[in-house]
């Protein structure tokens, strides 16, 4: 069983922000069900699946580019490795980017817009996060949660394989791999079942995932 942690000002804050969101809807008629899963669990089994996933992805750069990766190891020198590790570390800065992707997307669909986005940091796991503070239809739950994966992700992937570029692939890849956690909440709104009429979903307020509310 994964060790309660402590919760920051802005969790409890954020917590107390969800009780009365919680109260509100259930008083409505609805009712709750988590989708939740640890963070642990969110980082190991979400890379897992997301490397399976990038495998196309490589095959698809190795096809492509047959001498790429060659000419790489051939020119290999001082200024190539620099450029790699260039690669590498933008990826720190992108990270950043990938929570404000999150928040963008997620605000056409809170209630308060951009007001209803919080950012933070877990820092016993060192996880960056995006929290949304009301609830919201599946479609842009969906589109929120897995939009930093294409446009950080797939894309520089795309871009490294048709343009035989090794950097950019390398920084996708990264990027990619670093959307495990989004990749298993999607799966888990792909696959959720239900026959309520009114279905919202929310951001659980200090774990990894969400709350369905359906009436």
């Amino acid at each position: 069983m994964e060790a309660k942690r402590n919760l920051t000002p802005a969790e409890e804050k954020r917590m107390a922000i969800f009780n009365e969101t919680e109260k509100s809807l259930l008083e409505q008629g609805y009712h709750e069900k988590e989708l939740t899963i640890s963070i642990k669990k969110a980082n190991t089994m979400g890379a897992v699946v997301t490397i399976a996933l990038s495998i196309p992805f490589i095959v698809a750069f190795v096809l492509c580019n047959p001498s790429a990766l060659k000419s790489f190891i051939d020119n290999y020198s001082f200024t190539s490795f620099l450029f790699l590790m260039l690669a590498m570390l933008s990826t720190l800065v992108l990270i950043v980017v990938h929570e404000l992707i999150h928040g963008f997307f997620w605000s056409f669909g809170a209630r308060r817009g951009w007001k209803d986005i919080e950012f933070g940091y877990i820092k016993e796991m060192m996880t960056p996060y995006c929290a949304c503070l009301s609830p919201l239809k599946r479609p842009i739950y969906l589109i929120g949660s897995f939009a930093p994966m294409f446009f950080l992700g797939a894309i520089p992937l795309l871009i490294g394989i048709f343009t035989a570029n090794l950097y950019v692939f390398a920084a996708g890849f990264i990027l990619w791999l670093g959307g495990s956690g989004d990749i298993l909440i999607c799966f888990k709104l792909l696959t959720f079942k239900t026959s309520s009429k009114e279905v919202l979903f929310h951001d659980h307020p200090t774990e990894c995932g969400l709350i369905v509310f359906e009436k």
